[in-house]
């Protein structure tokens, strides 16, 4: 496990007596002046003992490799070769061999390991990704990295942003800090301010782990997050609504999932901005009746694709609400008594027989049917769809053979029978994604 700066190297800018021009940097250490910022970084890091392991310098063939040189004291061999260096800097014309020249004394001079790299002006994106490539190489697991990102082209940021969270997803690894020393912002003060940029890494973690909930119903990459800002104590709590609500346990997710909503409403940091989004995402689990839960959550499941989810919760909340019809059973808990939910289940199976239109119309096109004919025949395709996820069997329902023949079928049905069962708002809570999109 190593500490790496990664930086970028500019062009810089020559004073009028053709020397670097120099900045101090507004660092705890209080570096003494230079014309790159790494320098100072070095040196507030070694300062406060911490020190960097491997310095990875990242220029163009217009970069003051020459300026690097002066700064590990290779000025004072003053030769020939540093001369032809100068001049290639300062010509936009450094090549791979002035590099690999510059390497190797470098490897000889005090202070941390420094490997220079030629890139290009990333103008291309094939030219930014082996950026980014180039970056995650030279990362290994549990390795500490920070960036500067003060010299170079202005979109370079954007590409060291991106390397990171790269590397972050290939092996697990500390981002310590991203800087900016802002030169411009430093006029007239008597030191240059540096910015930290590693808050916008922490906006990303938190798009990734929507997206992850999204994609799993898994809330625990939202408790780490949250408990990072406000010590909340939810990564645990929220891992195990997560595994609750995976094996149909919705309820045992609510007051987990009530204490994270508390949490964000105090959150001032990143978290606060992402309020509206986890408040859309467990709307369900403010519902008053438990059908309405099972079916909200089952909605969002076939949003994001989770078909067999959404089967699951769909027939238990078929069965929910048959149930919680009875104002005296939704109020008394009982809709989760296994007989009341095996008594309303046969109901809903023997429904067709009250249905006068059923034998005519069973078979009839969808949009001939009557309401009932519909409602009883979208819980029985439900069944056999569900039947056939638990048995993991063939069916001799054609309707649910049809209905999984593919995942575009298997959708569109779901989106059918739910409004069949539950009205036609399920098919616009369906497609609430789509609509966004």
């Amino acid at each position: 496990m190593a500490r790496i700066l990664f930086t970028f190297l500019g062009r810089g800018r020559l004073d009028a007596a053709g020397a670097y021009v120099q900045a101090r940097y507004d660092l705890p250490s209080q570096p003494p002046p230079t014309p790159y910022f790494a320098l100072a970084l070095l040196h507030d890091f070694a300062t406060r003992k911490r020190p960097v392991d491997r310095l990875v310098v990242l220029g163009t063939d217009g970069s003051m490799w020459d300026a690097l040189a002066d700064a590990f004291g290779l000025a004072e061999q003053s030769c020939a070769w540093l001369d032809e260096l100068r001049a290639a800097s300062r010509g936009g014309c450094a090549t791979p061999a002035h590099l690999a020249d510059l390497a190797a004394r470098l490897e000889k001079a005090d202070g941390p390991c420094v490997e220079p790299v030629l890139i290009s002006s990333c103008v291309k994106e094939e030219e930014a990704l082996d950026v980014v490539r180039l970056v995650s190489e030279r990362i290994a697991p549990g390795d500490q990295v920070n960036f500067d990102v003060t010299h170079g082209y202005r979109h370079l940021p954007l590409i060291a942003l991106t390397a990171l969270a790269t590397a972050q997803a290939s092996a697990p690894i500390v981002v310590e800090g991203v800087y900016y020393g802002a030169l411009e912002m430093g006029r007239g003060q008597r030191a240059t301010p540096v910015l930290r940029l590693d808050g916008y890494l922490r906006l990303l973690d938190w798009v990734k782990a929507l997206a992850a909930y999204d994609a799993s119903g898994d809330p625990a990459p939202l408790g780490v997050l949250i408990d990072e800002e406000c010590d909340a104590g939810l990564s645990e709590p929220l891992a195990e609504a997560g595994f609750q609500e995976r094996i149909l346990n919705i309820d045992a997710a609510r007051e987990p999932v009530e204490r994270m909503r508390s949490a964000l409403e105090n959150a001032s940091g990143v978290g606060s901005l992402f309020r509206k989004e986890i408040a859309d995402r467990f709307a369900w689990t403010r519902q008053s009746l438990l059908w309405r839960r099972q079916h909200m959550l089952a909605m969002r499941h076939l949003r994001h694709g989770a078909g067999t989810q959404a089967v699951l919760l769909l027939f238990e909340a078929a069965i929910s609400r048959e149930i919680e019809r009875d104002a005296e059973a939704a109020r008394n808990g009982s809709v989760n008594q296994r007989n009341r939910r095996e008594a309303a289940k046969l109901s809903l199976e023997n429904q067709r027989f009250s249905i006068p239109e059923w034998s005519q119309q069973q078979r009839a096109p969808r949009a001939r049917q009557s309401a009932a004919v519909r409602r009883a025949k979208a819980f029985l395709t439900l069944k056999d769809m569900r039947n056939v996820l638990a048995h993991v069997g063939a069916t001799k329902s054609v309707s649910a053979r049809n209905a999984m023949r593919s995942r575009h079928a298997m959708n569109e049905t779901l989106r059918e029978i739910a409004e069949d069962l539950f009205g036609p708002s399920s098919r616009s809570i369906a497609n609430e994604k789509r609509d966004r999109q």
